[in-house]
């Protein structure tokens, strides 16, 4: 998948990046709109729903880092796709978005290598930042060679 893989407009669950039964909670963000992609970017809108929120109708934390973890994926996947794993995720509650809230989801990726790859996310809400993360996946394939 390249960046034209995520085509502004779409869905994830539109994509087939998401399938019935393809994972811990995945298919709760299939809902989630592209709003831009280019090489090492991806960024999202996703309505806050009824799934996604804690027993205090606010963005369930565990929410927000299965956010991480599938959509700075997709953006390593704009620009290296190949299989990959999490090595490291770390995330930092910085606001609330309530149910009904539309969340602007901005993913990086800050650095790759011949193994590794870096990236960042953040949520906002109402134009305040609710999350940032940072997550770091380790490639399973070696890169593809250049003709």
């Amino acid at each position: 998948m390249a960046a034209g893989a995520f085509p502004v407009g779409a869905t994830v669950g539109e994509l087939g990046a998401i399938k019935s039964g393809s994972g811990f909670g995945n298919e709760s963000l299939k809902n989630a709109r592209v709003v831009a992609a280019d090489s090492g970017l991806l960024k999202l809108k996703m309505e806050v729903s009824a799934e996604h929120v804690n027993p205090l109708g606010t963005l369930h934390g565990a929410c927000s880092m299965l956010m991480l973890d599938l959509f700075t994926t997709f953006a390593i996947m704009t620009i290296a796709p190949r299989v990959s794993v999490s090595v490291n995720m770390s995330g930092q509650y910085t606001g609330a978005a309530k149910l009904g809230d539309e969340l602007i989801i901005e993913c990086r990726v800050d650095k790759t290598g011949k193994s590794l790859a870096y990236t960042s996310m953040t949520i906002t809400s109402g134009g305040k930042l609710v999350f940032t993360g940072q997550h770091t996946k380790m490639f399973l394939e070696p890169p593809k060679a250049k003709l």
